[in-house]
């Protein structure tokens, strides 16, 4: 039994209620030679586009009218037809049933799917195998690709491995606190071992951080470098400064040389073609 057929019998006969299924949800947006335009979704239910009624096994009768019009971006105005005018279709051979039964079945797990199954496995038969292939690497390790017996932590890793992964960065947090206590020179080479913080603030910092944190970057209030290396940093940077701005006036200076050259000679040429010019014409 159809939906119109159920709503239908759903309204007792002594009720003068149109039938739901004919009713349209709103109100036309446009008309095309008097017939309505309605947006999507809007149009009564019980009409079927010409593709819809393909899929029924029916075909537009001949000289049959369009009775409405539903709105779209991508394929402008798709006309719509009531299925009780049209025409059944004849029904498919054998052989052709046959041939559209096997694009449509699974050479996986055999069974006949409703659409055109596309490869050597339908979509229920893909959906299985990755929600297996999830599964799977929810119980190996990251590391070592071990399969454990469960589902491992967050961190996907084994017990091996995990104590490995935490000592891991406990040595790195113990190098970081070494390495950032002390001035990390010049920038030039120089190396320098005064302290510019102490030990007890770099890992309260470095706690602060998050336990689950295994770098860490220099806190914007610690000074990089001591004094002297500031100061030594801050005058070679001056140098280079003003090795930079030398080099840059000299390319500049001839650049401008150059271009008055060419300036020059272009003016040459052009006066000594005007007087051989002038000169052919008086001899002529």
């Amino acid at each position: 039994m159809s939906t119109t057929a159920a709503v239908a019998e759903g309204i007792p006969s002594s009720r003068t209620e149109p039938d739901p299924a004919r009713v349209a949800k709103s109100a036309p947006r446009s008309h095309i030679d008097g017939v309505p335009v309605y947006g999507w979704g809007q149009a009564p239910p019980y009409l079927r586009t010409q593709t819809q009624l393909g899929e029924d096994r029916l075909k537009l009768a001949e000289g049959q009218p369009v009775l409405a019009y539903i709105e779209t971006r991508k394929y402008g105005d798709i006309p719509l037809y009531d299925p009780a005018g049209a025409e059944k279709m004849k029904p498919l051979a054998s052989s052709v049933k046959a041939r559209m039964a096997k694009r449509r079945t699974c050479s996986t797990c055999g069974k006949v799917r409703d659409r055109i199954v596309h490869g050597k496995k339908c979509s229920v038969c893909r959906d299985k195998e990755h929600a297996k292939q999830q599964r799977l690497n929810a119980r190996t390790c990251w590391d070592c690709r071990k399969v454990s017996e469960r589902r491992l932590p967050a961190h996907h890793r084994c017990g091996g491995c995990r104590r490995t992964q935490l000592a891991k960065r406990r040595e790195a947090a113990v190098a970081w606190v070494e390495k950032v206590i002390v001035c990390s020179g010049d920038g030039y080479g120089s190396e320098c071992s005064t302290k510019v913080v102490t030990k007890k603030e770099a890992r309260a910092y470095q706690k602060a951080q998050g336990a689950g944190r295994d770098w860490w970057m220099r806190a914007p209030h610690w000074p990089r470098r001591c004094p002297s290396c500031t100061e030594a940093n801050e005058r070679q940077d001056a140098e280079d400064r003003a090795k930079y701005q030398a080099a840059y006036e000299r390319r500049e200076k001839a650049r401008r040389e150059a271009d008055n050259r060419e300036q020059w000679d272009a003016a040459e040429y052009a006066t000594a073609a005007a007087v051989v010019g002038g000169t052919s014409e008086g001899t002529d």
